[in-house]
């Protein structure tokens, strides 16, 4: 198990029921952050001590302050903190939880796993901190659950978004290009398209859309 974990949480009263989780499991040493700043601090600190957090717990949203920070939010915070430590592991603990945004937040931050917040978090946390111990990548189960949308590339729903809006596929391709998104062509976005209608069992592509916010993917 995990030596020492650092965790980043802006609500006291979540904080305490995560520690008392992580010493349940044998967790010796758990420092807290309220700031995504001074999470990155108590990391790099630790890191030059020769004793670093080998696991990083984040929040998304942290209530703004009086402080002029630095870092707005826990994916800021998990980017900057693998990039100065590459063997550190991150579990996002987070509200958010449609698939298509968690899906995003996982490919941007790199996270080894991802809990919702919710009646049963602190029980799929303990799942995923002994799983992101073992080495393996860890979904709460609404998210892992919904297999369609975790199977689609953030250029999909991209896709999925601007179809939404009423984009037709010239519009879509346009985007695309201006943004350095990926493949543009028309061609291209008419396999993406006819992908994701095969994913999720859609008939006709007004079909897709429903069911992407159905699915709350977009």
């Amino acid at each position: 198990m995990f030596t020492k974990v650092l965790v980043a949480e802006d609500m006291d009263h979540i904080s305490g029921g995560v520690e008392r989780m992580l010493k349940e499991m044998g967790v010796r040493e758990v420092a807290f952050a309220q700031y995504c700043d001074d999470a990155l601090l108590l990391l790099r600190k630790a890191q030059m001590e020769g004793s670093p957090f080998p696991l990083l717990i984040t929040d998304l949203s942290f209530k703004p302050s009086h402080r002029d920070e630095k870092l707005k939010d826990g994916a800021e915070l998990a980017l900057a903190a693998k990039a100065g430590d590459a063997h550190l592991r991150c579990i996002i603990y987070s509200m958010e939880d449609r698939p298509g945004t968690v899906k995003q937040l996982v490919e941007r931050t790199q996270a080894e796993g991802y809990v919702c917040k919710d009646r049963n978090g602190l029980r799929d946390l303990q799942e995923a901190v002994h799983r992101v111990h073992n080495g393996q990548p860890y979904f709460s189960p609404q998210i892992e659950s919904v297999q369609n949308p975790l199977s689609l590339t953030a250029l999909d729903i991209c896709i999925l978004k601007l179809l939404a809006d009423g984009k037709n596929q010239g519009d879509i391709s346009i985007h695309i290009q201006k943004n350095k998104l990926g493949g543009h062509s028309r061609s291209y976005i008419e396999k993406r398209i006819q992908n994701m209608r095969e994913v999720l069992g859609a008939k006709s592509t007004l079909q897709m859309v429903l069911f992407a916010r159905d699915l709350r993917i977009i």
